[in-house]
């Protein structure tokens, strides 16, 4: 619901940028301009949650750990 006197941060309803599923979890994750559920926020090479990283990477429409972005500038020359 609406806090009256602030503006409103982001437009309702959000869909999940993993699932597609409504979101409406108390805490939104907001990455490479979508809102997410927590365990639907995953890199794309490993599949782990990044919910709990301090940090995700976007590079090319993908979300990467920082593992798995750091292998990829070495094979890929980023």
């Amino acid at each position: 619901a609406a806090v009256p006197g602030l503006p409103s941060l982001v437009a309702a309803p959000l869909i999940c940028g993993g699932c597609g599923e409504r979101v409406s979890d108390r805490f939104v994750l907001l990455a490479a301009g979508q809102a997410w559920h927590g365990s639907c926020l995953r890199c794309s090479q490993c599949q782990c949650e990044l919910q709990m990283h301090s940090s995700l990477y976007y590079r090319d429409g993908s979300i990467y750990c920082q593992l798995d972005y750091s292998l990829r500038a070495e094979t890929v020359g980023l």
